[in-house]
């Protein structure tokens, strides 16, 4: 079956069985799940990698030490947290950084 504009149906369309003209259906509802990350103090080494790539600055070092002796990483700002994943990309050390779901 061929539409209008091309061969697949456009995005929030949808085709009756009569074949008639193309309708417009509301989107879906969509709830968003806000993350936020975790940070595991026993893997954190302080390369301050996820401080640089966090594009909402949520990110700082920490005045603790780990027992590696290392300096933490601390959120600083959990609200302005969006959950993106930039920083748990960035960061070198697997799984020091975790995205977990608020409650």
């Amino acid at each position: 079956m061929i539409y209008a504009g091309g061969s697949v149906p456009p995005r929030g369309y949808f085709v009756s069985c009569m074949c008639t003209p193309l309708q417009y259906a509301a989107p879906p509802t969509v709830f968003i799940m806000k993350k936020t990350i975790f940070i595991d103090p026993k893997r954190c080494k302080a390369c301050r990698l996820c401080i640089r790539a966090c594009p909402h600055h949520c990110l700082e070092l920490s005045q603790n030490r780990n027992a590696a002796g290392y300096l933490m990483i601390e959120l600083v700002k959990p609200d302005d947290c969006t959950g993106c994943g930039t920083c748990v990309r960035t960061c070198p050390e697997p799984q020091c950084l975790q995205l977990i779901r608020n409650a």
